[in-house]
């Protein structure tokens, strides 16, 4: 293992709509931490919302972005006892303040002070981070895959979850997925596990292009197809079992629209990022037709089953990533992504 540096490359959120690349000091670590050298990071749509400003999570500037990530363990502080130097490991965490009653009895998870990486503290659009060691949300990341598809795990997690753990998706049934992002691409796929019919939706051909190839058996684009009218035909007028809303952002279109294409005693899962706290809901419908919304957040259930199905080679992540990129190219990138240009769907930083 070559010696540590004391200084890094990374990129940094000085403001909203403003990412420079800077030289920083590689951070110190506290006896609970690890620092990782970082061997990729995948470009969120999270990251987008703290880049325009309205992620709710980044209160401060400047700010180092980045949360979907797998490196290598280059030291850990002595009350670590999880990791070693030279392992290979995925996270998604980020760091607690260590001197609590919580964090004193190890149970970090209750730190009132807990910063999650790349929003309340720095990330890993950089060479090098510093993390929880002890954290429910890293893993070992298995000898034979790739950094990128440990990046790439993170963002499969969160549709795994909606599609497994909230949906619960079933043979015979028949699911929509909101969205051909990578969280939709990743519910879509995960639902196709259990052997589901899957209809997935966007805006963008390309997209749903990706869609079909990873195992979607209709694909609408719904600007150009009315979407309710499609499921209501394709089940005989009594519309699907589950919709996963996966679009979230700033707009009230889709769940009011999944309202319409849910059978009676449907499913909602709303599994996209918005980013204000108000949506609307077809109320009269909702409530006649005794539905039922769950919201669904992170993969509770952590790493393991993930990467089991990626080395299992059950489930391929790695065509979520249609860019590689280094550092000094990531500002250029967060235009692309915002643009939606080059028929981006993720964007992988390897520093």
């Amino acid at each position: 293992m070559s010696a540590i540096p004391k200084s890094m490359k990374a990129v940094v959120l000085q403001e909203p709509g403003r990412l420079t690349v800077e030289e920083l000091p590689v951070p110190e670590i506290r006896p609970h931490e690890i620092l990782l050298k970082v061997g990729a990071c995948a470009m969120c749509g999270s990251d987008l919302e703290a880049y325009w400003g309205i992620h709710p999570s980044v209160k401060r500037y400047p700010v180092v972005l980045g949360h979907e990530f797998a490196g290598t363990v280059v030291a850990a502080g002595p009350k670590v006892t999880r990791y070693k130097v030279g392992d290979r490991i995925c996270h998604t965490g980020g760091r607690v303040c260590g001197a609590c009653a919580a964090c004193q009895r190890g149970d970090y998870k209750a730190c009132p002070e807990r910063k999650g990486a790349g929003f309340a503290t720095n990330g890993a659009y950089a060479e090098y981070v510093a993390l929880l060691g002890d954290d429910f949300y890293s893993y070992p990341l298995p000898d034979k895959l790739s950094m990128a598809q440990g990046a790439l795990a993170q963002p499969f997690g969160i549709g795994y979850h909606a599609a497994t753990g909230k949906a619960k998706a079933q043979a015979g049934e028949t699911v929509v997925v909101q969205g051909c992002g990578p969280i939709g691409l990743s519910a879509m796929m995960a639902a196709k596990l259990s052997g589901a019919t899957l209809i997935s939706t966007d805006k963008l051909d390309y997209r749903l292009d990706l869609a079909k190839r990873l195992g979607a058996d209709y694909t609408v684009n719904v600007t150009r197809q009315d979407a309710v009218a499609f499921t209501r035909e394709l089940t005989g007028g009594t519309g699907v079992d589950t919709v996963i809303e996966c679009v979230g952002g700033d707009q009230d279109e889709t769940l009011p629209q999944a309202c319409e294409m849910l059978r009676k005693e449907g499913r909602l899962v709303v599994a996209g990022s918005f980013a204000r706290d108000a949506a609307t809901i077809r109320i009269i419908t909702f409530k006649f037709g005794q539905m039922e919304m769950f919201g669904s957040q992170g993969f509770p259930r952590g790493y393991g089953p993930l990467l089991d199905l990626v080395g299992s080679g059950r489930i391929d992540v790695l065509p979520l990533m249609t860019h590689r990129v280094e550092l000094d190219e990531v500002p250029a990138a967060m235009k692309m992504l915002e643009d939606k240009r080059d028929n981006v769907v993720k964007v992988v930083i390897e520093p």
